[in-house]
């Protein structure tokens, strides 16, 4: 689990210049004012992502169960809003900047085509 400590937000590069290098990706739940910060490099499938978030946002149990009523999203590099674990997990690791979770009900309200009036 990744606290703080485990995230750099910059390294020195060998000509001394500092270059800003993301190693922990937010986690945002819906209803909750303060994200958390999650090191996807030290986790190796979608199902420790999920048992880290569990345990961050205390929803233990309601991400990997059958019936479960939250549902994770990421937004990538073009700020596109996808669905956790349509990806491969490395490349979801290199291509998620942030990470949502989301009732069952506001992604099927998100998923609505829009009413045009037609």
């Amino acid at each position: 689990m990744a606290d703080m400590d485990d995230c750099l937000s910059s390294i020195e590069e060998p000509n001394k210049e500092q270059v800003s290098r993301r190693t922990c990706t937010k986690a945002f739940m819906k209803g909750h004012a303060i994200g958390r910060a999650v090191n996807l490099n030290t986790l190796n499938s979608y199902d420790q992502l999920k048992d880290v978030l569990e345990d961050k946002f205390q929803i233990w149990g309601e991400l990997l169960n059958s019936n479960h009523k939250w549902v994770l999203l990421y937004i990538d590099h073009d700020g596109e809003m996808m669905i956790v674990g349509d990806d491969p997990w490395l490349e979801f690791r290199n291509i998620a900047k942030k990470i949502l979770i989301y009732s069952r009900e506001e992604v099927n309200r998100m998923m609505l085509p829009a009413d045009f009036g037609f």
